[in-house]
């Protein structure tokens, strides 16, 4: 689950979504309550506050 300034969204990640660090690749266990990320993927067509990530990135 992550909180935006639009709402809460359900996020899924699938094998191939990317998570970086400092611009490193970085494992999906760091994610964790608290931090603020960058996500980029695609909006579910069926519930509107869910997407599945391509990219997540972890800001410093």
């Amino acid at each position: 689950m992550v909180e935006t300034q639009n709402g809460c969204y359900a996020v899924g990640l699938l094998s191939e979504t990317k998570v970086t660090r400092w611009g490193q690749i970085a494992d999906a266990s760091l994610l964790s309550s608290g931090l603020q990320v960058k996500i980029q993927g695609q909006l579910s067509v069926i519930h509107k506050l869910a997407m599945t990530a391509q990219l997540i990135e972890i800001i410093p």
